[in-house]
Order: structure tokens, then sequence, then C-alpha cells
């Protein structure tokens, strides 16, 4: 009889000590309205176009309004050191809304966005500054609702090019063709920002139906970063895929498609809508087994 060890994959994360901190995450000032207009009243925070605002209460507690309309469009960013390939947790309180109809949203995607950039100076242009080449999407959704509560979002971040910003805005696909009175609105409060260490002890992680005989098996992409609309090869011993799904940063699912190529290839390929990024490629092996890896989607 055949006996089974069961293997789960442990990993051991650590926060470093002398890592970066954020200045200022909570956004506390000394005072409301146009408060992020050089001098900014709410340290280590600049606006990067427009006049974004400061909301609430100096007793209690204040926090950033950003908006875009067809005259004017609003972000702010902070200053910090983003290195490629290290891992961070970052976390903020995010309220968005749009008076945009579902009609014209099909067309302009409002969207709220956070963007590792650089280069960004304070400015009081209404136009949104030239996103620099080296700059990445760290998280965005789309916004569809006219009403909104805080929400506090966690993600995790692993840039693929080093970046010195971080920049919060609301953005549609064209700005000058909103309609008059259309507008999206974004609220943020409480960026905290921390770094990673992790040591993985498994090359994947596996749920406990999995053998130990499995963690020897290796699977990975033969290419990263995936390029939209090209094959991509998946190379594995063990040609027993069950689902294929793609995770984006906030957790969204998409189901991917694939074929055997051969003994030792899984082929699929990531179509042209799906927005470039880091994701986790999920892969279902038909034994429960469970194996992730992170690519970039380009």
């Amino acid at each position: 009889m055949k006996t089974i060890v069961f293997f789960t994959a442990l990993f051991f994360t650590s926060i470093t000590s002398n890592s970066q901190i954020v200045t200022n995450g909570s956004l506390t000032g000394n005072c409301t309205g146009n408060g992020f207009s050089a001098p900014s009243c709410i340290k280590g925070w600049a606006a990067s176009h427009g006049t974004p605002m400061v909301l609430g209460n100096l007793n209690n507690n204040t926090w950033a309004w950003l908006s875009i309309s067809k005259e004017n469009s609003e972000g702010i960013y902070t200053n910090y050191n983003f290195t490629v390939g290290k891992k961070y947790e970052i976390s903020f309180k995010v309220k968005a809304y749009t008076s945009i109809d579902s009609h014209e949203a099909k067309k302009q995607i409002p969207t709220a966005t956070i963007r590792a950039t650089n280069g960004l100076t304070s400015s009081t242009s209404q136009r949104k500054p030239k996103i620099d080449q080296t700059s990445e999407v760290v998280w965005s959704k789309e916004v569809s609702k006219s009403k909104s509560f805080w929400q506090i979002v966690k993600i995790t971040y692993i840039p693929t090019k080093d970046n010195s910003q971080l920049w919060f805005y609301p953005s549609v696909q064209n700005q000058s063709k909103l309609n008059e009175n259309s507008n999206l609105q974004m609220e943020i409060d409480d960026i905290e920002i921390t770094p990673i260490n992790e040591n993985a002890l498994s090359a994947f992680q596996a749920t406990d139906n999995a053998s130990l005989e499995d963690s020897y098996n290796v699977t990975y992409i033969i290419s990263n970063p995936i390029y939209k609309g090209q094959v991509s090869n998946i190379f594995t011993k063990q040609i027993d895929l069950k689902e294929l799904t793609l995770i984006d940063l906030s957790g969204n699912t998409k189901r991917l498609e694939f074929t055997i190529a051969d003994k030792e290839t899984i082929q699929f390929i990531v179509d042209e809508t799906t927005n470039s990024g880091i994701y986790t490629l999920k892969m279902l092996r038909k034994n429960g087994a469970v194996i992730t890896k992170k690519i970039i989607v380009q």
C-alpha cells in the first residue's frame, strides 16, 4: 500500500526593522480646503496636478479629496523608494464615487488609481502629468456607484521597476469628452507601506491533499513577462492541469483557456483586454494541488 505524506509549503515572513516609513500616512494637517498646493499643509504630500482638497476636522482627522471633471483633474503624491523585486504590503482607506452614468462609463471607464512613479513635482496644472515610462499601476478600481462608504484595502505589491513616488489620482479615458455635469471623486486616508522579507521553503504553495513527492515536480512559466495576445508556455512534469486562473492585486479573477501542447508543455493566451501589471497565475491540478506563480503581464 502506498503511503501518502501530506505536505504544506511553509513561509517565514518578517518585517524589516530599518525600513522606510511613509511620511504622514494619516494625512494629518493644519488646514482644510486647498491644502496640497505648495506650500502643502499636509507634511510629506503634495499636489501632482489640480487643487486637491483637505477634508475633515483639524481637531480630529483630515484626509484627501481628489476629483476629475471635464475642466479639472487632481492628484497627490508622496516620496517613497520602491525596489524592483522587493515585496511590499500597502494598505489605505478609500472612498470613490461618480456622477458618470452607465452609458458614458462604458466609454470613459472611470477609475480610482494608485501608481508607483518617478519625477513628479508639485503643480496646480489641471491636466494630469505625463506618466513616466518606468511607472506602473499599484492598484486600480473601476467606479460605477454614485455613493460610497470608506473601505480598507490591503494589497501586496512587487515592483517590476525601481520607482521613488506613490501617486493617487482618479482618471477617465478622455477627460475633454466628459459631459459637463460628469465627475469622479476619490477620497484617501491612512496610507501605510510595509516592506516584507519572505523566505519561502518551497517552490510552490500546496494544499493538504498534495503528496510530498509532488513537491519535486517543479512547475514554472517559461516566459515572464507574459505578453498579451501571444502564446505563453508552462513547462511541467505533470500534465494534469484542471484549471488555470489569473488573479490581479485586488483579488479579481479571470479564468484562462489552455491547451496541452505535448507531454511537458501547456499553452495559454492572456487576451488583449487584460490590464498590464503584476498577477498571480493559479494552477489547479486534478489531484487538488494548487501551484501559484507571480507573473508580469505586458
